[in-house]
C-alpha cells in the first residue's frame, strides 16, 4: 500500500474523551458516539476534526512546522 492509498486513521483521546463526557448522561454520551460513527462512515474528517477528543491522520507521525 503507498502512502497515498493510505485512509486517514481516526483517534480517539481517552482523557479527552472522559472530560467532554463526565457530566453527560449515558444517554446523550450514546448520542454523540452516534454522530461520531456517523461521520466517520460517511469519511466527513472536517466535521470530525472539530471534536476536541478526536485527531485524525497519524498520531506518530511529525507534522511539519508552516
Amino acid at each position: 500500500m503507498t502512502e497515498q492509498q493510505h485512509r486517514e486513521r481516526i483517534w480517539i483521546s481517552p482523557q479527552k474523551f472522559w472530560a467532554v463526557t463526565k457530566n453527560m448522561s449515558s444517554e446523550e454520551t450514546e448520542k454523540l458516539m452516534d454522530t461520531v460513527y456517523k461521520l466517520a462512515q460517511e469519511e466527513r474528517l472536517d466535521l470530525l476534526k472539530k471534536f476536541e477528543f478526536i485527531s485524525v491522520g497519524d498520531p506518530y507521525q511529525r507534522r511539519q512546522a508552516c
